[in-house]
């Protein structure tokens, strides 16, 4: 492989990720490499699995994309030195890591190298016990911390996630938070779109329809929503409710077979993975995250954006994101997600569309992608000044 190092004076980052699929942080790096300023940073990506969602999209942006071949749940020597090689032909100024697996590949791959200190880790995920994730995660969760002291920052998503990992033994002085940064000019509303999911679904213009969008996943909580929805059957008539998401469809069995039970076939309906988010959010009335866990949830700001009212449990900065222009319930409880839903349904079409129009103003002020991508451009610049300076 041969990577000719150019001649511009750009700034070099090389970022590790473990994957390229649907995902926050997947999500986060593609929007990040979109609006980074060419004329002063160059990047590239090396991707330790598969890079099937967003790779393509990253390569017509320019950046080079380098896939290590990485089986899932089984890291490999080869890779890492494969890794290794990248960092040598990229000759990066910073190499930023993303997620646990991630992040431990870049500190290795650097190891002994000049870039030994030029590291930086991010994290954008929340923890509510290691007992609940995968054997290898804990793992390289436990790594991370012994290794903590390693990267000159360790970038977070949320201040929850951020307490979360020192609360376990990851160094606190070199802790940076930034949020989610969110493309206000594609999530915007839209009366075209919300109508056209809407009559895909044979809605009624008096349904009031209540969605999310999220990955199957257990910490994505579906069974506090599907019972939050059953206890709300009965007091409203109008209520529907709209799961999106990679497996959410009706070949999930244990998804398939909650909603029959619960006799809410006729009031749900699951349609998996899209790509016109922004029109299925515009035909949501209430968007709802149902999660136990959380860090930043991505789709918060991005309803948000699309004058969605939320309500949202209270899991990570997800209370922080919403403020005042939603209702946070506790997580786990299917009685107070069932009351929220039903007061947004019950209050006045002009109440609801004015909560939306705040929420939407307060992603534009606190979370708007330049912002966000700003503030990665300025702790870029202050590591290498500083590190030059060391």
């Amino acid at each position: 492989m041969v990577m000719e190092n150019s001649a511009s004076k750009n700034l070099r980052v090389l970022h590790v990720i473990t994957s390229l699929g649907t995902g926050g942080a997947e999500a986060m790096l593609f929007k990040l490499l979109s609006c980074m300023k060419s004329g002063s940073f160059d990047n590239a990506v090396a991707v330790l699995m598969d890079d099937s969602a967003y790779g393509a999209r990253i390569r017509e942006l320019g950046v080079p994309v380098y896939p290590l071949g990485m089986r899932r749940g089984r890291p490999g020597i080869g890779s890492l030195l494969h890794l290794r090689r990248i960092v040598a032909n990229y000759e990066p100024d910073l190499v930023q890591g993303w997620m646990y697996h991630g992040n431990i590949a870049a500190q290795l791959a650097v190891s002994f190298t000049r870039n030994a200190r030029r590291v930086l880790w991010n994290i954008r995920h929340s923890l509510n016990g290691l007992r609940e994730e995968k054997a290898l995660t804990r793992f390289l969760i436990r790594l991370g911390a012994i290794l903590s002291s390693r990267p000159a920052r360790i970038v977070y998503n949320s201040e929850m996630s951020a307490g979360q990992h020192e609360a376990l033994g990851y160094r606190g002085a070199n802790r940076v938070v930034l949020g989610n940064g969110f493309d206000t000019e594609r999530f915007v509303f839209s009366n075209e779109g919300r109508q056209r999911v809407r009559d895909e679904l044979g809605l009624q213009s008096k349904n009031f329809l209540v969605g999310t969008i999220a990955r199957f996943h257990r910490i994505k909580d579906f069974p506090n929503l599907i019972q939050s929805a059953a206890l709300n059957r009965d007091r409203s008539d109008d209520l529907r409710y709209l799961l999106v998401g990679p497996g959410v469809d009706w070949s999930q069995p244990s998804l398939a077979n909650s909603i029959q039970v619960a006799n809410l076939k006729t009031m749900i309906h699951l349609i998996g993975e899209r790509h016109d988010i922004p029109s299925v959010l515009s035909a949501f009335d209430l968007f709802v995250l149902s999660s136990s866990g959380e860090g930043f949830p991505n789709v918060i700001g991005e309803a948000m954006a699309c004058e969605r009212p939320c309500v949202v449990t209270n899991v990570g900065d997800s209370a922080a994101v919403v403020g005042q222009h939603g209702i946070i319930v506790p997580p786990k409880d299917p009685k107070a997600l069932a009351d929220a839903i039903l007061k947004m349904a019950t209050m006045s079409a002009d109440e609801r569309k004015e909560l939306g129009r705040k929420a939407r103003q307060r992603v534009i002020d606190n979370y708007s992608l330049p912002k966000i991508v700003e503030q990665y451009e300025s702790l870029y610049r202050s590591v290498i000044i500083e590190l030059s300076a060391a």
